[in-house]
């Protein structure tokens, strides 16, 4: 059977019936050659040199998503930030994805990294459970998030990223913060500090929230108390607030020695204002962050942090999505990395 002159290339994309049409052949055929199935059923080798032709120059590429129908995968993981912003710049998010990247694709996945925060939770939920991935990485949803009652009902599989679920339905991986806010504790005591205060966040973050709480009980346990007036909720974005509030620590009759901040974002514009206002680091202030990221700032301290492997976390959590998504592990699943303490030049002896 010969073939009709080829139909005039559009921007449409070119469909197995096109391919069917142009070749002369049924679509059975222009599948079955397509799908390396010619062998198996007998069609000959002048129809397959035609289908291939044809296909090639037609540009045909296979629909992933209605293969991935009938496979039941796409071989896609999606990454979701629960904090629905990406800013430039972000060393932290950096770090993370890049690692998301490449342990996905070493087990064969590809990561759909999903920045479009205009639509409402169940707009969202719906285009993550339409078939366009195999699961979900969940990264630092707050308590409330509203997303997090459709994924708890989803056959989706799941994993929570630097947050756990409260409701103890969703696979999670956390580093162990407990252990770093207790070594912070543990470290600032032994250098004799007593008047400590803390730059946290919003307590609907679940960081934000379990290392402001776990800090004061490791300190009243030592019988130091953080009081409630130096235990400050910043905008970490906003680097105004963590002026005014480092300027209104140590402007007081007897100022802190010791300042924690809940992430190293913040301790870095601390160590700023530090700078700003002359106080001298960590003479008369300790400085003491968590993450152990190095955030570009004005200042030549590195400074005194809990140090999270993000590469080794984010290797956790895909491995763990995997095993989900291949049904070799059923939810709920913790997983928790250990942490270490680096010294780094802002954390001294307590000042007199």
């Amino acid at each position: 059977m010969k073939t009709t002159a080829l139909e005039p290339r559009t921007s449409r994309r070119a469909t197995l019936n096109d391919i069917a049409r142009n070749a002369g052949v049924t679509v059975g055929t222009a599948s079955g050659v397509l799908r390396d199935k010619a062998k198996e059923r007998r069609i000959s080798a002048e129809v397959v040199e035609r289908v291939l032709r044809v296909a090639q120059e037609m540009d045909y590429a296979p629909n992933l998503l209605v293969r991935s129908l009938h496979r039941g995968h796409t071989q896609v993981l999606s990454f979701f930030n629960g904090f629905r912003s990406r800013d430039s710049r972000d060393y932290y998010m950096d770090a993370l994805t890049a690692s998301l990247e490449q342990v996905g694709g070493s087990l064969g996945y590809n990561i759909l990294v999903l920045c479009d925060f205009s639509h409402n939770a169940l707009d969202t939920y719906k285009y993550l459970n339409g078939g366009i991935n195999d699961g979900l990485v969940f990264f630092k949803p707050r308590t409330d998030d509203p997303l997090l009652p459709y994924l708890r009902k989803s056959n989706l599989p799941t994993v929570l990223l630097n947050s756990t679920d409260d409701e103890g339905i969703l696979s999670s991986v956390t580093d162990d913060w407990r252990a770093g806010i207790r070594e912070v504790a543990e470290r600032l005591l032994s250098n004799g500090h007593r008047r400590i205060a803390m730059l946290s966040a919003d307590q609907a973050l679940p960081d934000a929230r379990n290392r402001t709480t776990y800090f004061r009980e490791c300190l009243n346990d030592a019988g130091v108390e953080l009081s409630e007036s130096w235990t400050i909720d910043v905008d970490g974005k906003d680097s105004s607030a963590v002026n005014a509030a480092v300027k209104y620590l140590m402007t007081q009759d007897k100022p802190p020695t010791a300042l924690f901040c809940w992430h190293d974002y913040v301790g870095y514009r601390a160590l700023e204002e530090c700078h700003n206002l002359g106080v001298t680091v960590p003479d008369q202030l300790s400085v003491v962050g968590y993450d152990g990221v190095r955030w570009p700032a004005r200042t030549t301290h590195i400074l005194a942090s809990v140090t999270v492997d993000l590469e080794a976390m984010s290797k956790l959590a895909v491995e763990l999505l995997v095993q989900l998504v291949r049904e070799e592990a059923h939810p709920p699943i913790k997983r928790t990395m250990p942490v270490q303490f680096q010294l780094g030049t802002t954390l001294g002896p307590a000042a007199k």
